[in-house]
């Protein structure tokens, strides 16, 4: 459903926006609802590809965690995670897109990611098997909660 834009939007963005509401359950999201990565692997990242220091925000997961190894979040299948009040069922590694090219404040394109993960970690499986340009994973919802900055993340 496109709702247009309005005043408080374009002064959020800059700029005007268009705005769409997904109709149906779900129709917002990307494989699951939920996508988590850790500051430790995109500081890897970074470090394997000089390109120090790479700006987490721009990978636009939902849940940015610390505490781990790098890339540990990928090896986490098929665990249960809490984080806050909120359960997650930890899936497998999301398949990087073009999107993360892109400054994560003004949107211009500034930065080769697919290439720094070609380089940095070369391709990986994801969880079905195909190889792809990797990075954090996907979780599903087993039960909502809170989930505030500082709360603990915990293998159940």
């Amino acid at each position: 459903q496109h709702l247009g834009t309005g005043p408080q939007e374009a002064l959020i963005a800059g700029r005007e926006v268009d705005l769409v509401l997904a109709t149906e359950p779900g129709g917002a999201n990307d494989e699951t609802a939920v996508t988590v990565v850790s500051e430790e692997s995109v500081a890897e990242l970074g470090r394997a590809t000089n390109t120090e220091p790479i700006d987490i925000r721009r990978f636009r997961m939902l849940i940015n965690i610390s505490g781990v190894d790098a890339y540990e979040e990928e090896t986490w299948r098929p665990a249960t995670v809490r984080i806050g009040s909120a359960l997650l069922q930890m899936r497998g590694p999301v398949p990087r897109c073009s999107a993360t090219t892109r400054h994560p404040e003004t949107g211009a394109k500034d930065l080769k990611t697919l290439q720094l993960i070609a380089e940095g970690r070369g391709m990986q499986p994801d969880e079905f098997g195909e190889e792809g340009l990797n990075l954090g994973a996907y979780a599903d919802v087993l039960r909502p909660g809170l989930v505030s900055v500082g709360d603990r993340v915990e293998l159940v």
